[in-house]
């Protein structure tokens, strides 16, 4: 199938101006088609809309730079720099390869081959991944971390080949290796050792959003929910979503919430969900919550209307409040709050924040960041 016929087979045979222009947009993005034009044309007793498609002239490779820091005290800083890459070959239509390289503390790379069947919406999507992750456990003031190094690969089918939907079945399969067999601290979780592992799941992805920084207006969730096969087996559910809603120009208002849940099973410190961190209950240090089930909510408002004439400096006010609930297996759920007000700028590397926020005792905690805000590593 060729954009034309996926084309018709969107629009049909009567179609509005309005309709054809999302339509095109949508087909232009998900296929990497350099452009598309339209008019309106009559011949004999015929009309309508005669639409061109600009072809790709050779292979692409697309490279997208990014940059993620911040700093709070007693937290890892976590810079990060980021290559996420996209080669399509000159007669794909809507395959391509896709690679993601993550150069600091948490060095990765992760390899698709997204290829939808015959240029529908059904797809399927071999993988690989090579990734080593620090992990961060407090006793009081003081930090200890531990490491895991994954090799795995994976295999989905889905359907949604588009920007705002898709889900998809398959597992993952690999190996994990740790720095430590056992916790840091003593937090109760089981002990663990190098396994294999087989993660058979569903995901999902619904992503409405206008930016992938600071949204403005739209809606954005994550999910997977499957089982993991290993030295301690566990099902889990992983949910986040978030929502902004524009009140009028310079306001958006927003709600988000976080579920995870390994269902009544107790699991091992690098199993753990964890919660604590930039934009996950910002009060707490990063990774500080750690327990079997997590359930967290919350909301806020950005103003966006200050120094409305000014090109140099414009600054993002923000504020918002979080609520979670952080449960362990055979112990009973803590209450956790975090309030935070911030100010943020675009620079050329990203947006700049600077946060302050209080937890439900009074501690407080600022940080600094710079790159993505909402969506960071």
């Amino acid at each position: 199938m060729n954009a034309a016929s996926e084309l018709a087979r969107k629009t049909g045979a009567q179609v509005s101006r309005e309709h054809l222009e999302e339509t095109l947009s949508g087909l232009t993005a998900a296929t990497g088609l350099p452009n598309a034009f339209y008019g309106w044309h009559r011949e004999a007793e015929r009309s309508g809309y005669r639409v061109e498609f600009e072809p790709r002239l050779d292979s692409q490779i697309l490279i997208r730079p990014s940059f993620f820091y911040q700093f709070s005290p007693g937290e890892p800083s976590r810079p990060t720099f980021r290559l996420s890459t996209t080669a399509i070959s000159k007669d794909a239509y809507k395959s391509r390869l896709l690679a993601d390289v993550h150069f600091g503390p948490n060095p990765a790379v992760f390899v698709e081959y997204y290829h939808p069947f015959d240029g529908r919406s059904y797809l399927i999507a071999p993988g690989f991944s090579l990734q080593r992750t620090q992990y961060s456990a407090y006793d009081d003031n003081e930090r200890r971390s531990a490491r895991r190094d994954r090799l795995a690969t994976s295999l989905y089918a889905g359907i949604g080949t588009w920007r705002q939907l898709q889900l998809r079945i398959g597992a993952q399969a690999g190996f994990d290796r740790y720095s430590s067999p056992a916790s840091p601290i003593a937090d109760g979780s089981l002990p663990t050792s190098n396994t294999s592992f087989l993660n058979p799941e569903i995901t999902g992805i619904i992503n409405s959003q206008d930016s992938g920084q600071l949204p403005t207006r739209g809606f954005r969730m994550n999910g997977a929910g499957g089982w993991s096969f290993r030295e301690h087996s566990y099902p889990y559910l992983r949910l986040n979503f978030d929502h902004f809603q524009p009140l009028r120009r310079d306001v958006s208002v927003f709600a988000l919430g976080q579920t995870d849940t390994s269902f009544g099973h107790k699991l091992t410190f690098y199993d753990r969900f964890t919660a604590g961190g930039l934009t996950h209950l910002d009060a707490y240090r990063d990774q500080e919550l750690r327990a079997d089930t997590i359930l967290a909510a919350g909301g806020g408002v950005l103003y966006r209307g200050a120094n409305p004439k000014g090109t140099a400096f414009r600054p993002i006010f923000g504020s918002w409040y979080e609520a979670a609930s952080v449960n362990s297996v055979e112990q009973d759920a803590q209450f956790r709050q975090s309030a935070t007000i911030g100010v943020f700028a675009p620079t050329p590397l990203g947006l700049a924040g600077l946060t302050f926020s209080l937890d439900l005792k009074g501690s407080a905690r600022f940080r600094f960041s710079i790159g993505s805000f909402w969506n960071h590593p």
